[in-house]
């Protein structure tokens, strides 16, 4: 077996991948996939033989989404979006797209709705992306585009946004 298999990636990391077999089925159904400069199925296999280190600064890092089609599509339950995100969290390194999905998850959970400049700040404190957008949102809030305050949802409606991010019953 080689070195790092089911080893030191199982010290790190939540997701077996010690399973995975090469079927490059994640890479195929990525919807990232092209942009990255290495596929999910690699991404996967480095965790495996403990050389996830070539992947520190990569695209995919940067780009990865965490929409779960590659742990839909594998045979062996193998989220490789959930490797990326551990290895953002091992590297340090701003979370990107998935950063910001699951902040608006997040304010739609607790408002029902979205307010901007909450996204765009949790954004950038997240990703240490600092004030580079700040003149942006500034120019963004004079048009009348960003408000200060977050719009409220409440009565009925709230409830059914609530019900939605309740966990179902059964099978």
């Amino acid at each position: 077996m080689p070195e790092g298999l089911g080893g030191e990636a199982q010290r790190w990391l939540d997701e077996p991948v010690s399973r995975c077999y090469g079927c490059r089925k994640c890479s195929g159904g990525c919807p990232m996939g092209e942009e990255f400069d290495w596929a999910p199925h690699l991404v996967v296999r480095l965790a495996q033989l403990g050389r996830e280190e070539a992947l520190r600064g990569s695209r995919t890092l940067q780009l990865c989404t965490g929409c779960g089609t590659c742990g839909e599509r594998c045979p062996n339950g193998i989220a490789a979006g959930a490797v990326v995100e551990a290895l953002r969290r091992r590297f340090g390194e701003p979370g990107g797209a998935g950063t910001l999905h699951r902040g608006f998850l997040a304010q739609v959970r607790r408002r029902g709705r979205i307010h901007e400049l909450g996204l765009a700040t949790r954004f950038a404190w997240e990703t240490r992306a600092g004030m580079d957008r700040a003149a942006l949102g500034m120019a963004l809030w004079r048009h009348g585009k960003l408000p200060l305050w977050p719009p409220r949802l409440g009565g009925p409606a709230r409830r059914e946004v609530a019900a939605m991010f309740r966990p179902r019953g059964g099978a």
